[in-house]
C-alpha cells in the first residue's frame, strides 16, 4: 500500500494528471475524501460535484462519466487507486467489473520484485507494528518480527495466483508494469515511462509520503530461516531479483 499511495501522490501532483486514492470502500460505498489529505486538484466545489454524482447515478455511469473524467480542459489523465486484492472481493464486484467492461481505461498496475520485503511491510502493518502510510514528518522507530513459514508461503500463493488472474481480467486494455522497487530507486525514470503511457508532457511531481522500511533483513529475527525456506521452495528466484 506505501507504493501505491507513493505513485498516486506522485501523479496526482502533476498539473495535467487528476489521481484520485481510494475511492471506494466497497458495496458501492463511496470513500470519505475530506480526510485524504491529498495536496492537489480536489477543491470543495469539485468535492460537493463529486458525492453529487455518485449519489444520483448507477456506479457504472458514476465511474465512466463522472470519476474519469474532469472539467478542467488542463487535465489530460484522470483515474484512482485500486488495489488488485479489491478486484477480486464480492464487496468490490460491481466496480471490478465496470473498469474490465471498459477497456478504453489504461491500467498502471504497480508491483514488486521483492516479495519478502511486500511481506514484511504487510506483517508489520498486520500486527500494528508501523502504519500503513509514512510521511516525510513522521519517524518510523521499528521493532524485529519473527517470521512464519506457513503464513509466509500462504501469502506468496495469493501473489502469484492474483498477478496471474489480474492479467487475464485486463487482456484487452492497454497496460504498463511499475515495480515499487524502481519506483523508490529511480523514480525520474519510471515516472517519465508513465507519462509517455498516459500521453502527458514530463513535469516536476512530488510526495509527502517515503519508504517505511530501509535494511529490512535486520527486522526479521529469523531472516537466516527464511531465505533457507525461500531458496528451497518454489519462490527461490524472487532473493536474485
Amino acid at each position: 500500500r506505501t507504493g501505491s499511495t507513493m505513485l498516486r501522490h506522485l501523479l496526482d501532483s502533476h498539473p495535467s494528471i487528476i489521481c484520485h486514492g481510494e475511492v471506494f470502500l466497497g458495496k458501492s460505498r463511496c470513500r470519505a475524501l475530506l480526510s485524504d489529505r491529498r495536496r492537489y486538484c480536489l477543491s470543495p466545489q469539485y468535492q460537493d460535484q463529486f458525492y453529487h454524482a455518485f449519489n444520483t447515478h448507477q456506479i457504472d455511469d458514476f465511474i465512466q462519466n463522472h470519476l474519469l473524467i474532469s472539467v478542467d480542459a488542463g487535465i489530460k489523465a484522470v483515474g484512482f487507486k485500486f488495489k488488485t486484492d479489491e478486484f477480486f472481493l464480492s464487496a468490490f464486484q460491481d466496480i471490478s467489473e465496470s473498469l474490465k467492461t471498459n477497456d478504453e481505461i489504461r491500467v498502471i498496475h504497480l508491483k514488486r520484485k521483492d516479495w519478502l520485503a511486500q511481506y514484511l511491510s504487510h506483517e508489520m502493518v498486520r500486527r500494528k507494528k508501523t502504519k500503513t502510510v509514512l510521511h516525510e514528518t513522521v519517524k518510523n522507530n521499528l521493532e524485529p518480527i519473527t517470521l512464519n513459514k506457513r503464513s509466509l508461503f500462504r501469502y506468496f500463493d495469493d501473489l502469484s495466483n492474483r498477478e496471474v488472474k489480474i492479467k487475464k481480467e485486463f487482456l484487452n486494455h492497454k497496460k504498463i508494469e511499475i515495480y515499487y522497487d524502481d519506483l523508490v530507486d529511480n523514480t525520474n525514470e519510471t515516472i517519465k515511462s508513465i507519462f509517455e503511457f498516459l500521453h502527458v508532457e514530463e513535469g516536476q511531481v512530488v510526495t509527502p509520503t517515503k519508504k517505511i522500511i530501509s535494511n529490512y533483513p535486520s527486522l526479521i529475527v529469523n531472516y537466516d530461516d527464511v531465505v533457507n525456506w525461500i531458496g528451497s521452495s518454489e519462490y527461490a528466484e524472487i532473493l536474485n531479483r
